[in-house]
Formats: C-alpha cells, sequence, structure tokens
C-alpha cells in the first residue's frame, strides 16, 4: 500500500463517533465513499488529543488496516473456490481442548517470528 485516501463522512451524536470510509491503491476503487464507513471515537481512543491534523493522521493510520481487509474481501469476492470452501462449513460442529486451541496459536506466532525475522531458527537476525 503506497496511498491511502480517508474521508470523514458524519458524526455520530450519540456515540461522538467520526464516521469515516477509507481506500486505498490496493482497492478496487480510489473512492472511500465506495467502501463502507466506521465508527471512531477519538475523545475515548485518544484523550487529550485536540488537534484536528493529528486526529485525522490518527484515523488514516488506523485506516491502513480497514483498507487492506477491504482488499483482502476484494480478492476473496473473486476467489469462487475460497468462497466454496467457506461454504462448507457451514452446520459443521467442532469441539476443542482450549489447551490444545493455546498450544497451536504458539506455534503459529513462532512460525511468523521465523518468518519475520528471517531465520529458520527463530534466533534473533545478526544486526550490523
Amino acid at each position: 500500500m503506497n496511498t491511502l485516501k480517508m474521508k470523514i463522512v458524519g458524526f455520530d451524536e450519540d456515540s461522538k463517533s467520526l464516521l469515516v470510509s477509507f481506500a486505498s491503491d490496493q482497492n478496487a476503487s480510489s473512492n472511500p465513499e465506495d467502501y463502507p464507513a466506521y465508527a471512531y471515537q477519538p475523545s475515548t481512543m485518544w484523550p487529550g488529543v485536540t488537534d484536528t491534523e493529528e486526529i485525522k493522521f490518527r484515523l488514516a493510520y488506523a485506516g491502513m488496516y480497514m483498507a487492506e481487509q477491504q482488499a483482502i474481501k476484494e480478492r476473496l469476492d473473486a476467489d469462487h473456490d475460497a468462497i466454496n470452501t467457506l461454504r462448507s462449513l457451514v452446520g459443521s460442529e467442532s469441539v476443542y481442548v482450549v489447551n490444545q486451541l493455546i498450544e497451536k496459536q504458539k506455534e503459529e506466532e513462532e512460525k511468523e517470528y521465523m518468518y519475520i525475522d528471517g531465520s529458520i531458527t527463530g534466533e534473533s537476525p545478526d544486526v550490523i
């Protein structure tokens, strides 16, 4: 993602939330209004921040995630095999042992760590 476009499309009086839409250069459309608006409550998310440019910057920073999620959704929408795989899960039931879930998650996080640091062993890479 190289660019992010954000539009503040409304304000919810009850929750004191700004309603914001986002689009990036990875989305099918560069128009933020083509995507859903999300509610952000700056006064509770960033207490004490009153500078409007800083609020917009923080909204945009949060919006990078939302635009990426929209791009992922757009790719999924075009992947009929993946959609059919998800549909095939409807009606399935599963029971899991919580400790096994926790261990599996730890293993996945360790794999991510190994990928991020570029090593096979999980050791920290050399610093130059």
